[in-house]
């Protein structure tokens, strides 16, 4: 993934958590965590797969990083 694929998707997935969030709870769930060493344990956001559409792509990385905060707290 070369620099332009990446801010690609980080703005989609930005936008995604800002629309989800927004509507559905009253405070963020604080998913991005920007650090540039990520913690351990952190969600490492995959690449999408060759044709898949960015805007899928991070709403399924959204909902498994939320089913991965419930199986382990």
């Amino acid at each position: 993934m070369n620099s332009y694929d990446a801010a690609n998707l980080a703005e989609a997935f930005i936008l995604h958590v800002r629309a989800i969030e927004s509507l559905r709870r009253p405070a963020p769930v604080g998913v991005m965590d920007m650090r540039p060493f990520p913690s351990s344990g952190a969600w490492i956001f995959p690449p999408p797969a060759d044709g898949q559409n960015i805007k899928e792509h991070v709403a399924e990385q959204y909902q498994l990083i939320i089913e991965a905060r419930h199986e382990h707290p």
